[in-house]
């Protein structure tokens, strides 16, 4: 069971498919998406054939503006050398889904476009003057990325969780009360160390996209299109629209709507009421006991399949993602 991504070079995901297939590993990948009650049910209507031949896929990740400023901007995969480029550490999940859409299909062409069009210092408002750390700056109760709005906030409500808890790295659980842990957060937005108290359009290593389109061409001339962009109300409430030749699903990975265009009717499909085993109440929609169940039932029996994929299907996913950055850092259209 390997963590996604597969690797950070197309190299390693190279080197690791071949020692799987070689040592006849049961292997899995955590594209957790794909275990879902959402993804499984939504699979099971196209496998079905309720909307015809897919024509097109639209596909939105919004990551959530205070979401991307803490992880993103702040947080640990804000530059690329370090960890990876957005697509890869955020949307590799998007562009597999994509992929389990359309199996066994295989991708032919990609472009995409992106940049890192706004947190950076070019983009810092005025009023906010000189100011390198949101507890200096004069607009720090109205900047919608406000360290003192997204962390003291919650300190002072004695909220221990995430993104708290990562701004503190532990030691929030030894906070015995609400003035613990609010100086706590303060003294950890002052260091010099970190970098969860700065202003998010002076951050000098940061330089991964905030926002990034994703064009796909596959066999028999079927498209594709993933949106990944930062600004958005919704946090990782991705939005789903599949065109078919005899209908149309739109999803919001919570339900959706399948319209059949010979029948006009629509349904609504509400998975967590039609999956009894996983109710979609758990880390990512359920997918994370979803993949673990799958895991776990392949390794008992021996049986690759049971994981719903193989190293293949997780390397051509990952490649994919490679193709699609480099066509957007070079400006063409990659061939596959």
């Amino acid at each position: 069971m390997c963590e996604k991504p597969m690797a950070t070079t197309l190299a390693d995901c190279e080197r690791m498919r071949d020692t799987v297939l070689a040592n006849k590993v049961i292997f899995a990948c955590g594209h957790v998406l794909r275990y879902s009650p959402y993804t499984r049910a939504l699979k099971a209507v196209l496998d079905a054939g309720e909307i015809g031949e897919i024509v097109n896929i639209v596909h939105i990740e919004p990551v959530g503006w205070w979401h991307f400023a803490h992880s993103y901007v702040r947080g640990n995969w804000r530059n690329e050398a370090e960890t990876s480029f957005t697509l890869m550490t955020k949307c590799c999940h998007d562009v597999d889904l994509l992929l389990h859409f359309l199996h066994p299909l295989r991708a032919t062409r990609v472009s995409s476009f992106g940049s890192l069009l706004h947190f950076k210092k070019s983009a810092k408002p005025i009023e906010a003057g000189d100011a390198k750390n949101c507890l200096d700056c004069p607009i720090n109760t109205s900047c919608p990325y406000s360290a003192t709005e997204l962390y003291l906030k919650k300190a002072r409500e004695f909220n221990k969780g995430w993104p708290v808890s990562v701004v503190c790295g532990g030691a929030e659980v030894d906070a015995k009360n609400l003035a613990d842990l609010e100086d706590l957060v303060t003294a950890k937005l002052r260091d010099e160390e970190s970098t969860y108290g700065k202003c998010v359009y002076e951050i000098e290593d940061n330089d991964v996209c905030d926002q990034q389109v994703v064009n796909i061409e596959f066999e028999g001339g079927k498209t594709a299109s993933l949106t990944m962009i930062a600004f958005t109300e919704a946090v990782c409430q991705r939005s789903t629209r599949i065109h078919g030749t005899r209908g149309e699903i739109i999803g919001d990975m919570s339900t959706f709507s399948v319209y059949n265009f010979g029948t006009k009717e629509k349904r609504i499909v509400n998975p967590s009421i039609i999956d009894p085993m996983n109710n979609g109440t758990g880390g990512h929609g359920g997918g994370d006991a979803g993949i673990m169940e799958a895991f776990v039932r392949a390794v008992s029996s021996g049986n690759q399949s049971k994981v719903g994929c193989d190293v293949n299907d997780v390397f051509n996913s990952h490649a994919l993602v490679f193709a699609a950055e480099e066509a957007r850092v070079k400006g063409i259209v990659v061939k596959l």
